[in-house]
Formats: C-alpha cells, sequence, structure tokens
C-alpha cells in the first residue's frame, strides 16, 4: 500500500525536517525540491529513503552544515569547485549552475565539485540543464562497489552517470543509472524474493556467481552492467571525477591526508552543453520531437505494448501525483515517522488525498 500526500503538504514537511536537522535555508529549499523530484518521478530508491541518512550525516561528521562552497580554479570552459563537504545536493546543484554559466559564453562547460558526498541522483541536475535550454551530463564516483572483470571481488565504485535533453515530446529524455544494480534495488527485490534478471547477475560472499540478491548483499559484490561494456564506462566515470579531480579514485575515497575523518571525498562533474550555440532551442526541440517520434514509431516486439524513452514513465509519474498526489510507500512512512518524532515535527499525513496500491516504478 502506498499513502497518497498533497505536493505541498510533503515539499513543507520535508524542509521543516532538513531545518530541524540543522541545515541552512538555501540548503534546504535545494534539497527539499531535489526529494520531492525523485518521489514524484517515481524513483523511490533514491529518494526519501535517503533523508534519514542526509540528516544523521550532521551528527556523524559526514556533511558539514555550514559549509565554505567556492571555486577553486577557472580557466576557459572549466572550473573546480570545493563543496566543503556541504549538503550534497546543493552542492551539486551549484555545480551545475557553474557548469551552465560557461556553457552560455563557450558552448559548453565542465565543472569538477571537490569534497561532496552522496549526490542522491543524477536527475535534478541534469533536468536543471534541460530546463535551461541545455544539454545536461553529470557523473559520480562513489565508495559502492561493483566487481570488474577478472576479479570477482569490489574494484570501481558504482559509477552513476545521467543526462537530460529538452524536447518537444511533451517530457524531456532523462537517463539516470549506476552502472551497476544500486543496492536499493537489490534490497527492494530480495525483500520481495525476486531473483537478479539475466545479464545483472553478482557475486556471492565466496565469489560465485548468483542471481539471489540477498546473497550479493551479504558480502558479495554485483557486476558492471554489461560486464566490460559498463566497465569501461566506470574507468570513463573515475576519471572525470576523482582522476582530474586530483582527489580519490576507484574505491579510495577517504582523504587520503585525513585518514580518520568520516567523511568521504566524494568528486562530481558536470558538464553542460549549450544548444544555442549550434541552432536555436526550438529547433533542437523540434527535431528531438522527430526523433523520439520515429523511435517510438518501430514495430513492437512481443511482449511489449508500447516503446518508452528514459524519462518518459517519470514524466507521468509526475504527472500523476500533481493530480492525485505523491504516494509514499509504507516504509517511507515509517522512517518519516520517526523523524517526525525525533525532530518535533508534525507529519502532514493527516492532510493525505488517498491511498494507492499500486507499487512505484524502482530504479536499477
Amino acid at each position: 500500500m502506498a499513502t497518497r500526500v498533497a505536493i505541498e503538504n510533503l515539499r513543507e514537511f520535508i524542509a521543516a525536517l532538513l531545518r530541524a536537522g540543522g541545515f541552512k535555508e538555501d540548503d534546504v529549499l535545494v534539497g527539499t525540491d531535489a526529494f520531492l523530484l525523485q518521489e514524484m518521478r517515481g524513483v523511490q530508491t533514491h529518494a526519501l529513503r535517503r533523508l534519514r541518512g542526509m540528516i544523521e550525516g550532521i551528527g556523524t561528521g559526514e556533511i558539514n552544515p555550514n559549509p565554505k562552497r567556492r571555486v577553486l580554479h577557472e580557466h576557459q570552459a572549466a572550473v573546480i569547485v570545493d563543496g566543503d563537504f556541504g549538503l550534497g545536493i546543493s552542492s551539486c546543484m551549484m555545480a551545475m549552475e557553474q557548469a551552465l554559466r560557461l556553457a552560455k559564453r563557450f558552448g559548453i562547460g565542465l565543472c569538477v565539485l571537490l569534497n561532496s558526498n552522496h549526490f542522491l541522483a543524477a536527475a535534478p541536475y541534469c533536468m536543471r540543464a534541460a530546463d535551461e535550454g541545455a544539454i545536461g551530463l553529470a557523473f559520480a564516483n562513489g565508495f559502492g562497489g561493483m566487481a570488474y572483470p577478472g576479479t570477482n571481488v569490489s574494484a570501481l565504485g558504482n559509477s552513476p552517470l545521467g543526462f537530460a535533453l529538452p524536447t518537444g515530446a511533451g517530457f524531456p529524455i532523462v537517463f539516470d543509472a549506476a552502472l551497476t544494480l544500486s543496492g536499493g534495488k537489490l534490497t527492494q527485490w530480495a525483500k520481495h524474493g525476486v531473483s537478479i534478471p539475466d545479464g545483472f547477475l553478482g557475486y556471492d560472499a565466496s565469489g560465485n556467481y548468483t542471481s539471489d540478491p540477498a546473497s550479493v548483499l551479504a558480502g558479495g559484490v554485483p557486476l558492471p552492467i554489461g560486464l566490460h561494456k559498463g566497465a569501461g564506462l566506470g574507468i570513463l566515470v573515475d576519471v572525470l571525477t576523482g582522476v582530474i579531480g586530483g582527489t580519490s579514485f576507484l574505491r579510495s575515497l577517504v582523504p587520503e591526508e585525513h585518514p580518520e575523518w568520516r567523511r568521504t571525498a566524494s568528486t562530481h562533474s558536470f558538464i553542460a552543453i549549450d544548444i544555442e550555440s549550434f541552432m536555436p532551442v526550438s529547433a533542437f526541440r523540434g527535431r528531438m520531437a522527430a526523433y523520439v517520434a520515429e523511435l517510438k514509431s518501430k514495430p513492437l516486439a512481443p511482449g511489449y505494448d508500447e516503446i518508452l524513452l528514459p524519462g518518459e514513465r517519470a514524466a507521468r509519474c509526475i504527472e500523476d501525483c500533481r493530480r492525485h498526489g505523491v504516494p509514499l510507500q509504507d516504509d517511507v512512512v515509517a522512517r518519516l515517522a520517526d523523524l517526525s518524532r525525533r525532530y518535533g515535527v508534525p507529519m502532514p499525513f493527516a492532510h493525505s488525498v488517498g491511498e494507492d496500491s499500486q507499487p512505484s516504478e524502482g530504479h536499477v
């Protein structure tokens, strides 16, 4: 079952929790928008299930509630920003804004963000670029491990990446995925007794192939999607973040000069491509509408009743939330209720607008 909550009530509740947890107003506003967007997109593995960890991150020292974010270096279309371990969501949005600023001047902008932490998902930042008539790309290194072809132990981070494109098709194309199975998806499958699909297998704790998500979670490690293909993209993500940023890479995310820190030196990179540097945005949208229409016109394979593009299902989820409220799964409601009690923030679910028995889409 899912409890439906009115958008504005949920927005106010998330913001109140972030304030009570110790975040400053700028971080509250940006963080609230990102959490709400992810829930509305139906990507619940990377939405409010992550809220408690970020609030608790202040107490553990992983997140700095008073960061001094600043530009460290800028040269033509490239800029390096220090996030000072502040809320990763806000630091990442600042970094995309920097990339957009440079793209307006040079046609393309690249911002490397140092000293960040969990960025929740790539979609909010890429969609910000698309809203500005740009193509947005995002990359993140991370401690979450995946194997590499030739070894059955954790070698690479899970290497999330994403992009967003404005279209004239009624929805932006938005791709957002790690290069291996997320822990959230494995947990979800294990909870419901679902086996890992072919093409996404992992290793168990003994180093044997397995389709059991619980075995992967219990000391095992997932494989890259597409094996050597996903591993190759993982190398690219690591190079565009930790290597080029002069920070940690692969799975060594604790700063070498401060090994006692609980903070991790996650690095993110953002690219914005200004469409107006190539053609009018309206012309690009028209061409993308034709692109989408042609792709969706192909004959359907057996078992399919529709061809969907990345971000299309999420756009439908957003429209559904606007009409009927945001569906929150029972475990999310329980986590929010716990935060409500701990921080003295009343839950707005007395204003919920109904219940929905349909589960939301997950995220690989």
